[in-house]
């Protein structure tokens, strides 16, 4: 299985993300809630649907041993397939609205609204990277 897949580059990543979102709200204060709560909620619903595409294709993940087979995986489900739409979409959604709603600030903003949308997506998908682990981990017969 795929180093991205597991549970510990999960968590590493869960950490990363909070850093960076943390750091982000500390530095611009009130400013980017708004951008971080869109990102929140968006990271929300393709963590959702990444979770999905994760147990509906769960055997051909845990064959998958790099990246592009991850994404060729994905891109056989339809949760799979909105969800790689919806993570483009949401990069440049967060991206107007950085500068819209913190021209000044707009590059801090992007990064605070993109740090909530991975790190609720990796939050999501956690549990999807164990139910992989124990998959591989399985005896076959």
């Amino acid at each position: 299985m795929h180093l991205t897949l597991r549970p510990k580059s999960n968590l590493v990543l869960i950490a990363c993300w909070m850093a960076i979102a943390t750091t982000a709200l500390v530095i611009a204060h009130y400013r980017t809630v708004p951008i971080m709560t869109i990102g929140a909620v968006l990271g929300l619903f393709g963590g959702l649907l990444q979770r999905r595409a994760m147990r509906l294709s769960a055997h051909q993940l845990v064959a998958a041993r790099t990246a592009v087979e991850i994404r060729s995986v994905f891109k056989a489900t339809a949760p799979g397939r909105l969800y790689i739409s919806i993570f483009w979409a949401t990069a440049a959604a967060l991206l107007v609205c950085a500068l819209v709603l913190n021209r000044g600030d707009a590059g801090i903003a992007m990064l605070s609204g993109y740090s909530a949308q991975a790190l609720m997506r990796e939050i999501v998908t956690l549990k999807g990277t164990f139910e992989l682990q124990s998959l591989e981990q399985k005896p076959t017969s």
